[in-house]
């Protein structure tokens, strides 16, 4: 079963969104704020999470909006965003890579393995104004009780700003060994010869996410029309909202996608194994409170 486990720290750490696992044990060292120390949540996280995990934490997590909502008045519906398709496709790292490259460009109208939109979102819009208000404040009561109760999903870790800077601190002290700034000459140099230049995947799939995006919003914006009038989203394809010269743009970016996710994989080898030994080493450092 495939498994997303986080390796590279910096690659987790955006808006304080890192990966961690829920359920942690009552046993846990908690702060002043009952939640776990963040050297324990982090040592969680690295244990990485599959669709077992997901699924788990929307049951839980549904069935306590559901309660809350009810004893504050209102409807809830049971909403389960999408499942990451590298989890919900059922395949290896190599056969994903083969198929959608970063699966950035190639994966737009992927029909998801959730709820594309919020049904909710249609039950609060049949209330009147004055009931609106009051849904919304009752819901985001009761989001925050669920967040204390059940925890974030797998995958998401919120906290505050201070938390985010001491694991970006502990990122930046592995990216700088000069064992990652050696790997990457040598996977500069083996994608140069693949005609790329590059130093990581990300420089690869940075300016892909830039083009993409309006194809993207344009695509979610068809999604919400039809969530809105009730019609079926499963059956919407990109083709749908896209003329034939952005069809031919968008088939354009999925082939370098491509073509650039298979050059980072065959010379990955140089840098990611490096990367992985690197900032595990940092991590494990950073746990036993020796950094």
């Amino acid at each position: 079963m495939p498994r997303i486990i986080p390796v590279v720290l910096a690659a987790a750490l955006a808006a304080l969104v890192y990966a961690v696992a829920s359920g942690v044990a009552v046993a846990t060292p908690v702060n002043a704020k009952g939640l776990p120390d963040l050297r324990e949540r982090v040592r969680v996280a690295a244990q990485g999470y599959d669709v077992t995990d997901i699924a788990d934490y929307h049951r839980r997590a549904n069935q306590y909006m559901g309660e809350c909502m009810q004893s504050a008045g209102f409807q809830y519906v049971a909403h389960t965003p999408p499942t990451d398709p590298r989890l919900s496709l059922g395949l290896t790292e190599a056969q994903f890579t083969q198929r959608y490259g970063f699966g950035i460009s190639t994966l737009i109208d992927h029909p998801a393995s959730g709820q594309r939109t919020d049904p909710n979102l249609a039950v609060e819009a049949l209330l009147d104004p004055a009931r609106q208000r009051a849904y919304a404040k009752a819901r985001g009561a009761c989001e925050q009780r669920r967040d204390d109760a059940v925890g974030d999903p797998p995958g998401v870790m919120r906290g505050p700003a201070a938390e985010g800077a001491e694991l970006t601190r502990v990122s930046d002290q592995a990216n700088a060994d000069p064992r990652i700034a050696a790997a990457k000459d040598e996977y500069a140099r083996c994608m140069t010869g693949k005609g790329f230049t590059v130093r990581s995947g990300e420089d690869l799939s940075g300016p892909i996410h830039l083009q993409v995006e309006p194809y993207r919003q344009a695509f979610d914006t068809l999604v919400a029309e039809y969530t809105a009038s009730g019609r079926d989203v499963a059956v919407l394809r990109v083709a749908d909202v896209l003329d034939e010269g952005q069809l031919a743009r968008l088939r354009h970016i999925q082939q370098a996608e491509l073509q650039g996710a298979a050059a980072d994989g065959a010379c990955g080898r140089w840098l990611y194994p490096v990367a992985q030994v690197v900032h595990r080493e940092y991590l494990d450092r950073y746990l036993a409170g020796k950094e």
